[in-house]
């Protein structure tokens, strides 16, 4: 059996740890924490002070209205973005429904530092080079992202792509310069501006010292995702069919008018139900099964393409069923062009420094050594991003 490595991986847009073979540990950010004591004290005082003004109507509508705290369900942070320190630490990104940043976590002295935060920031899919640069994907309200390099303190940030398109999943290539390799989609509009999807998912490598912009693979049938360059300068990445915009049907409309009715009466009856989960913790639909922990979550975003997971959750014993199917093949392809299938079902998966191919279904974690099958190392619910990380400072690599 190949020796484990650390990792970070985010689940449910949430960050966990694995180190030392342990199981995996949820990591809470101290920045987060500090926002929901602020928030929970003003929505005390806030109380307070509408409890004491209940007498007048107006009055009391017009605190309510001015309060920020009031909403503490929609301030549950997202963690959109984790990877390796270049001394041993974890950066990861998060973002609130006003604030987003990036953080540097000492897993050793459990230790947290703000790097760089500001309203409305969007940062994601980081990677870091071993002299501290940085590079992510920097998303825009209008739907397009961009990269983004700044230094190891969070200054220094600036934008190298630009255009109306989707620059995701950067990684820094191995050896000198400063090149990165990323998956890039066009974004389609309407005249009017209206977001309509994307082109197909195509990987550039990008030189920073020179500015050239290289174009590695482009398929018209597929999307080739997450792209990520090993030692030996072999280029792994996702390869999932590319849907087609399809045009709107007549008969698709029709359907949809007369089954408005039914799908209103659906819609309010769930929505009812998680009222009562929300207030009472009971369900009012006991039928069709055990009960369930809340409402359901259906689909998860990945990469420009809802993907249903309504089936796909971990279950009460273990792991549950892929998220995505087999036509999501990780794939090899050799610096003379010759492609090779490494795994099926794959939505993230990142490399070791002994070779090793560390992947996820967005159920189970894998380990595959190179020649070797794959082996089961782990589970999680909804896991979307996983990264490679140095063992802990202090730690025998030989344990």
């Amino acid at each position: 059996m190949a020796a484990q490595p650390d990792y970070a991986f985010l689940a449910d847009q949430q960050l966990y740890l694995v180190q030392g073979g342990n199981a995996p540990r949820e990591i809470e950010s101290h920045f987060v924490a500090q926002i929901h004591a602020r928030r929970e004290a003003a929505r005390q005082r806030n109380q307070i002070r509408r409890e004491g003004m209940a007498w007048n109507a107006g009055a009391f509508g017009a605190v309510d209205g001015d309060d920020p705290f009031e909403d503490l369900q929609n301030a549950r942070p997202e963690f959109t973005g984790v990877a390796p320190g270049p001394s041993g630490e974890v950066i990861f990104a998060l973002r609130n429904e006003s604030v987003g940043g990036l953080f540097q976590l000492d897993t050793a002295r459990q230790e947290e530092r703000r790097l760089i935060h500001k309203q409305q920031m969007v940062l994601a899919d980081l990677d870091t080079r071993a002299d501290g640069g940085l590079v992510c994907s920097s998303r825009a309200p209008d739907g397009a992202a961009h990269l983004a390099v700044l230094n190891e303190s969070g200054g220094g940030y600036r934008l190298v792509t630009e255009g109306d398109v989707v620059d995701e999943a950067p990684r820094w290539v191995p050896g000198g310069g400063q090149k990165i390799v990323y998956q890039t989609a066009g974004i389609g509009r309407d005249p009017s501006g209206v977001y309509l999807g994307l082109s197909p998912y195509a990987v550039h490598e990008l030189d920073l010292d020179s500015g050239r912009m290289d174009v590695l693979l482009e398929q018209d049938r597929f999307d080739c995702l997450a792209p990520c360059r090993a030692a030996d300068g072999s280029l792994y990445y996702i390869r999932r069919p590319y849907e087609f915009q399809r045009s709107l049907s007549p008969w698709r409309v029709l359907a949809d008018v007369a089954l408005f009715p039914f799908r209103l009466l659906r819609a309010g009856v769930h929505f009812l139900n998680a009222f009562s989960w929300m207030f009472s913790n009971k369900p009012l639909m006991t039928a069709g099964g055990p009960q369930r922990r809340g409402p359901e979550q259906r689909a998860v975003w990945l990469s420009g393409r809802w993907v249903e997971v309504r089936r796909n959750l971990q279950t009460v014993d273990g792991p549950g069923r892929p998220l995505v199917p087999g036509s999501w093949q990780l794939v090899r392809r050799n610096p003379n062009g010759e492609e090779h299938e490494v795994a099926r079902s794959v939505v993230a998966f990142d490399l070791t420094p002994d070779g090793d191919v560390l992947y996820t279904d967005g159920s189970t974690i894998y380990l595959k050594p190179p020649g070797a099958p794959a082996e089961k190392i782990s589970h999680g619910r909804l896991v979307q991003r996983i990264r490679v990380l140095p063992p802990a400072r202090g730690e025998d690599a030989s344990e």
